[in-house]
């Protein structure tokens, strides 16, 4: 049954909420600690070809994901405690990315020159 125009003056409409499954596991932080517990390559689906490197975490308000580890080269390994937060790659369908150069997502010694702070590389003098 629809309101009517005096019960819409008075009241108005409610407005829906946007649900989002992602913000879910946050719990309103930007990103969350997680423990990893294997990490492994995918390869994406049809229209690329590469190989993905992933790993399946736990995270601390308790889901398992799969999620992105970016960059050339990675030091990720089990029971390691790494932040993650939203993103990842499509084509792998990892809706997580690790973040580079927090706790043990750290990054090899790598001569990264170009975009250091996505990656936590330190500046080479």
């Amino acid at each position: 049954m629809s309101p009517t125009t005096n019960q819409l003056i008075r009241k108005g409409r409610k407005k829906n909420k946007k649900f989002n499954r992602k913000a879910r596991y946050l719990k309103g932080a930007p990103q969350v600690r997680a423990t990893v517990i294997a990490t492994y390559v995918m390869d994406p689906r049809k229209p690329n070809s590469a190989n993905r490197k992933v790993a399946r975490v736990r995270l601390r308000t308790g889901a398992t994901v799969t999620a992105l580890i970016p960059g050339e080269g990675h030091q990720v390994k089990e029971h390691d405690t790494v932040l993650v937060c939203p993103g990842g790659q499509k084509d792998i369908s990892a809706k997580w990315q690790v973040v580079r150069g927090v706790l043990n997502g750290g990054t090899p010694n790598i001569p990264r020159k170009k975009a250091r702070s996505k990656f936590g590389t330190k500046r080479k003098v």
